[in-house]
């Protein structure tokens, strides 16, 4: 249990009014002092002294502090992928996203010639913010006997487990080659210029695969869109052979001073890419930064992009269910999103 933390949040939301109990000029006179009063009394004395009800609220408040920490803090990868900012969804009905080809290049006009104009698709995709959660249930003499050392742990996990949730949820459009809801048609696939088959992964194929990428054109008039591919994504079978690819000095696998092209690649090491065989059988990926064409869009609940801890509502004036004397907690994360465009995405099947 962060016991520091739960003193700022004492202090910050104002129980000094509920103190009561033997010990209550004690804590005042600690509260005042600025000292943490969690580390001067036992658990049981803090708990009479702040009051039942304040002290479960008091847990809900450090429970969403240490809940966000872990959730920054696992590595999560998928915000390199999507495009920003994120968007925001006040309801949970469909979201309809109608499809903007990238446009052509300025034209340029002569003396009253008319200006060409561009035009909104008529293709169009759908998807909705999803509720997901996870809760845990605590009874009273558990929080006191044990310390709280139990507690916090769950929401240490929830954390993790919710940057994972969103994490794999993005991942998975790559890795189960999503339909692209424009055109009916996988994310990787031929009509979409982004799939190379039999490329294992070496220097000379990365090459080859940028150089595709690069060649990614608009639909309507076939203007090069020049496209930089900057991410190289693979499985953690394949993480050894791609730092070692990236951050030559000199380009692997040949025989001279060739300055190596592809050291300004970011390499993300993506768990949830699945392929575990050989090196040489391993599929990888690159991609564009979200900031030079449309990606994946994932949208929050009224623009909340993190999760949040929710206590449930007590039926008891001591902060517990009545009759089992158990509180209530659950994590919730609510999102949806998809993919939104092709160009900036290519796969190389290793066989």
């Amino acid at each position: 249990m962060d016991l520091i933390l739960m003193n700022q949040d004492l202090q910050a939301y104002g129980y000094k009014a509920a103190i009561t109990g033997p010990h209550k000029e004690a804590v005042l006179a600690d509260i005042k002092a600025g000292r943490n009063i969690f580390q001067q009394y036992d658990l049981q004395t803090c708990i009479e002294a702040v009051g039942d009800e304040n002290f479960a609220a008091l847990l809900k408040n450090t429970a969403n502090k240490t809940l966000l920490k872990s959730f920054k803090f696992w590595p999560s990868t998928w915000q390199k992928i999507v495009n920003s900012p994120f968007g925001n969804r006040r309801d949970f009905k469909d979201n309809t996203v109608i499809e903007v080809e990238e446009g052509a290049r300025l034209q340029e006009m002569s003396k009253r010639e008319p200006t060409p104009m561009d035009s909104i698709g008529e293709r169009s995709l759908t998807y909705k913010v999803k509720t997901y959660e996870r809760g845990f249930e605590l009874n009273r003499q558990d929080i006191i006997n044990d310390d709280l050392g139990a507690f916090m742990k769950f929401p240490q996990k929830h954390g993790r487990a919710a940057a994972r949730t969103i994490d794999k949820f993005v991942w998975d459009f790559v890795n189960d080659n999503a339909t692209l809801g424009f055109d009916n048609v996988a994310l990787f696939h031929a009509d979409h210029a982004n799939l190379s088959t039999t490329t294992p992964l070496t220097a000379a194929n990365l090459s080859l695969v940028k150089a595709k990428m690069t060649r990614q054109t608009e639909s309507k008039t076939s203007d090069v869109l020049g496209l930089v591919p900057n991410i190289l994504a693979v499985p953690p079978t394949l993480a050894d052979k791609a730092f070692r690819i990236v951050h030559a000095p000199l380009l692997a696998g040949t025989g001279n001073n060739d300055a190596n092209p592809h050291k300004n690649l970011e390499i993300l090491v993506v768990p949830w890419l699945t392929d575990t065989g050989a090196e040489a059988t391993c599929d990888w990926y690159l991609f564009a930064s979200p900031n030079q064409i449309d990606t994946i869009q994932i949208d929050f609940l009224r623009g909340r992009s993190e999760p949040q801890t929710l206590r449930a509502i007590p039926n008891s004036p001591d902060g517990y269910d009545f009759l089992t004397r158990n509180t209530a907690y659950k994590v919730r994360y609510e999102f949806g999103g998809k993919p939104v465009g092709y160009r900036w995405a290519q796969k190389a099947d290793a066989v």
